[in-house]
């Protein structure tokens, strides 16, 4: 896991702030896939046994589809996920801003692309709770702003480490 290696690439092994979100961001990256992996262990066994069910096997079958949905795919792998995914982000952006070991612009774009990742959630939390409010384009621009910011911050280190 890469994001286990920030603290060293930052030259900040001792620092408690980056060493808790360097947990944060491990975990995420555990949960994150039990989100994925369902639909490769869980969705085509569902699938089969709706596809060749009589009727009461299919009312069972769209209730485990949708009890599995929820836990592992909305509960652990998307909103925890996420929300540990961003609170890394976030911490690892204020360390950025308050030693300026990176480029000021670095923490803030972190920042900004984790408060856009964050209203994705709506579209997770509306799927238990109906009227939560959803901002049908918080996936795709917090995604995008994320994966611009991890990349940048990429680049930033390989920078850094060649000087």
């Amino acid at each position: 896991m890469p994001i286990l290696l920030l603290p060293a690439a930052l030259a900040r092994r001792t620092d408690a702030a980056l060493r808790v979100a360097t947990y944060l961001g491990g975990a995420s990256v555990l949960l994150s896939p039990i989100g994925f992996l369902r639909w490769v262990f869980v969705v085509p066994a569902l699938a089969d046994s709706y596809q060749n069910g009589d009727r009461s096997t299919r009312t069972a079958v769209a209730a485990a589809w949708t009890a599995q949905h929820q836990y592992g795919g909305a509960l652990l792998g998307e909103h925890l996920g996420h929300l540990l995914a961003i609170a890394w982000s976030a911490t690892v952006s204020i360390i950025i801003l308050r030693t300026h070991i990176l480029p000021a612009w670095a923490g803030w774009l972190g920042l900004v692309a984790g408060a856009f990742y964050l209203t994705n959630q709506g579209d997770i939390l509306s799927t238990a709770l109906p009227n939560f409010p959803v901002w049908d384009l918080g996936g795709l621009v917090g995604s995008y702003l994320w994966a611009l910011w991890l990349i940048t911050l990429g680049v930033l280190l390989l920078r850094r480490t060649h000087r």
